[in-house]
């Protein structure tokens, strides 16, 4: 979950981990700022200061958001980690007791077991690992401030941009200067090993975020 805002523009984009956020921070600079990693309620006062911003979030269809996060951080980066080029984080260190490793192991161990993982596998023990770390949560959660407790602070969003065709949109409003996507991943064969069991739980536990970008569900 990350918030970004550019205070010449008077707008403010919010994304999440998966959905152009690697592409949005190459673009920080003097004017386009990375305000924070979530929304909490310190970065909700400071944004009622410039409630005249316009808001925009980045949003992706939650499949393609599923099979990119798998792809990347239970295919690629074990082996980049192997590789010395990385080191082992919480969207990992949270599904350990599911895959039967602990951080005493070897990463060679850790790294084998996550590519033994399969996709309807890490499905079962998604709904589980949920609010264990960013990856995993809603889109609809970037934008949500929980304070005092359940106490839920209304954020407004102006306009939803899809990452797969609008985001060239996005680009030319908050004058970034993206030509491609960073950190992509080929994610389609992952899409297509989903079960009819493994749709039903994505559909599910992202029901909210098929409506942010009026992306339609499948049940195979």
């Amino acid at each position: 979950m990350a918030i970004f805002i550019n205070y010449k523009k008077r707008l403010v984009v919010f994304t999440s981990y998966k959905v152009g956020y690697s592409t949005l921070m190459s673009q920080v600079n003097e004017d386009f700022l990375h305000l924070h990693y979530t929304m909490n309620f310190a970065i909700y006062k400071h944004l009622t200061k410039y409630h005249n911003f316009k808001r925009y979030m980045l949003v992706r269809h939650p499949y393609r958001r599923f099979a990119s996060l798998f792809q990347d951080k239970f295919r690629k980066q074990p082996q980049r980690i192997l590789e010395g080029l990385h080191r082992w984080e919480q969207v990992h260190v949270c599904l350990f007791p599911y895959v039967g490793v602990t951080k005493l192991d070897a990463d060679a161990t850790i790294a084998q077991a996550f590519m033994d993982m399969s996709t309807s596998a890490f499905l079962s023990y998604l709904p589980k690992v949920m609010t264990q770390d960013d990856h995993f949560m809603p889109q609809i959660s970037s934008f949500q401030c929980k304070a005092f407790g359940s106490l839920s602070l209304p954020i407004k969003i102006h306009r939803f941009f899809r990452l797969e065709d609008e985001f060239d949109t996005l680009n030319n409003l908050a004058d970034l200067n993206v030509r491609a996507v960073k950190n992509t991943s080929n994610s389609k064969a992952t899409k297509q090993t989903l079960t009819t069991k493994d749709f039903e739980i994505l559909n599910t536990l992202y029901q909210d975020d098929f409506k942010l970008g009026g992306y339609d569900m499948q049940t195979m």
